[in-house]
């Protein structure tokens, strides 16, 4: 298929170009597949994103500009996905996390903080918080399948 993952120089270049045509920006969001062929979790691939610290700290030092990522509830890697199955937070069937799990929410939190805010990302998107397409698992009249 075709390549769609957006990297590091990308948004480098744009943050450079915005600052060059004296355009006002003050924060960029990073949406998904930032993680690449590491799996849907909130963690970078270093292939696309060599030194995330680094990429954050230039947006914030050379070009002013706060840096937002977006991250899911949906775990494909394993060593965010294991604990939460290992800890039964996990929605059935499912690589969701259970967000009504005082636990799994802690464990979020946790990921997010070594992966996100411990390299300088400033804010975090929560998207898919419903989770996403889970319909599909319930019959008509909101029991699990």
């Amino acid at each position: 298929g075709a390549q769609t993952d957006h990297n590091r120089s990308e948004i480098e270049d744009a943050a450079r170009e915005f600052r060059r045509r004296g355009l006002p920006v003050d924060n960029f969001v990073q949406d998904w597949k930032y993680w690449g062929s590491q799996g849907w979790s909130p963690v970078w691939d270093e292939a696309l994103y060599p030194d995330p610290a680094g990429m954050v700290a230039e947006l914030h030092d050379d070009y002013h500009v706060r840096f937002m990522v977006s991250v899911w509830s949906k775990f494909e890697n394993a060593a965010f996905l294991e604990p939460l199955r290992e800890g039964g937070e996990l929605l059935k069937r499912t690589i969701w996390m259970d967000a009504y799990d005082p636990q799994a929410k802690e464990d979020f939190f946790a990921f997010a903080n070594a992966s996100m805010f411990s390299i300088g990302v400033d804010a975090l998107w929560l998207d898919a918080t419903e989770p996403e397409n889970l319909c599909r698992l319930f019959d008509g009249w909101g029991a699990w399948l």
